[in-house]
């Protein structure tokens, strides 16, 4: 028999061996079961690692293909012999034959978190990495260096650091999300213009505010760190008596929080949109060359 010929056969007894030790219903962390299984990692090396189950959950991502197999280990056996595969959904109950379709998947659950999703049909089976203890703080995503058993953090954009544990915001400013905010003093409160332009000063502008967890920060923010009752954002009514944002997204079909019979256009001259403290941070338009309201600033733009 040739050497490549009882390589493979012994690599098949050990993992008859790992997966039947495995199998004994050992539990890791947060009811995961994970079994031990052997896959050629690198052309001419073998490399042990284990795969996860993650009963009632699919990655919803391109299969590499499918395939009709025995059970979940037969699926674990031909994710193995391709390279290509990092993770595999199988059936969680059998076909009327008695058997399991499988999908073989070209990546992982860590580096698309947002595709890993709750099945009522489907368990995943993903690598145990050096991700699965969610090293990267701050929504970073962690990619997987199999080859190294090693990871990166791909940070958010106002992130830095190995596990993007340091914000990158101006002095003064507040990270939240991927962004900066800072809410100018009372003593400069100023016209909308004004304002815009005093956050362009600190490379920064007017806050664009695009859900309700941003909004409440801003609210939070214009309370907690300036005697103000009222700040600018960068909502604006254009020629066509339309909102739109500083960076061109229109105000209809977007996050919005007007106050109780608001926008009002009193006069027709309210052109320029304040969060009101007073009210929760409802918003309301204002004329833009009133001077009460403060700047709140957003970076990066």
């Amino acid at each position: 028999m040739k050497t490549f010929d009882l390589l493979i056969v012994f690599k098949r007894l050990l993992l008859l061996i790992l997966l039947s030790i495995a199998n004994t219903g050992k539990e890791t962390s947060g009811g995961e079961t994970a079994v031990a299984i052997s896959r050629k990692g690198i052309a001419q090396r073998f490399e042990f690692v284990n795969f996860n189950e993650h009963k009632f959950s699919f990655l919803n991502i391109t299969a590499l293909a499918k395939r009709v197999v025995e059970d979940s280990l037969s699926c674990a056996f031909s994710c193995l012999d391709n390279l290509a595969c990092f993770s595999f959904n199988v059936a969680a109950f059998p076909d009327k034959a008695g058997k399991f379709t499988c999908e073989f998947l070209p990546s992982d659950k860590y580096n698309n978190s947002e595709n890993f999703l709750p099945s009522k049909t489907l368990h995943h089976f993903s690598i145990v990495s050096p991700c699965s203890n969610l090293p990267c703080g701050d929504n970073g995503k962690c990619v997987t260096l199999y080859e190294t058993n090693s990871y990166v953090c791909v940070c958010n954009k106002v992130f830095r650091g190995k596990h993007c544990e340091i914000d990158t915001c101006p002095s003064g400013f507040m990270v939240h999300g991927e962004s900066c905010y800072y809410v100018a003093n009372a003593s400069s409160a100023s016209t909308w213009t004004n304002s815009r332009r005093f956050c362009q000063n600190l490379g920064a502008e007017l806050a664009m505010i695009k859900s309700n967890d941003e909004d409440q920060f801003v609210y939070y923010l214009l309370r907690n760190t300036s005697d103000a009752q009222s700040g600018w954002i960068g909502l604006y009514r254009k020629a066509d008596k339309k909102f739109y944002w500083l960076d061109d997204r229109p105000g209809e079909g977007n996050y919005q929080n007007w106050d109780d019979g608001n926008p009002s256009n009193t006069g027709g001259s309210e052109d320029c949109v304040h969060v009101q403290g007073h009210r929760y941070g409802k918003w309301n338009d204002l004329t833009c060359s009133r001077t009460n309201p403060v700047a709140i600033c957003q970076w990066p733009i």
